[in-house]
């Protein structure tokens, strides 16, 4: 709940989705199914590729954050 919650703040503040940072191990360093259906959910994710989706999530975290992008697991 709390990341979903985190979710919600950073779509209404247009902002990339700092849930994207954490990942399963059960998934080959994806999040959760939890995390794609609250973002579809959102209207960011439309369900095609999550791993393109999860990828451009990081990309625009590490941007905004003005560092490479090299998340763990990638």
């Amino acid at each position: 709940m709390l990341l979903e919650a985190l979710m919600d703040r950073d779509a209404a503040d247009q902002k990339p989705l700092r849930a994207a940072l954490v990942i399963s191990r059960r998934r080959n360093g994806l999040p959760a199914d939890g995390f794609f259906i609250k973002a579809e959910a959102l209207g960011l994710f439309d369900g095609t590729d999550p791993g393109q989706f999860h990828q451009r999530c990081l990309d625009a975290l590490y941007n905004r954050a003005g560092a490479a992008p090299n998340p763990p697991g990638h």
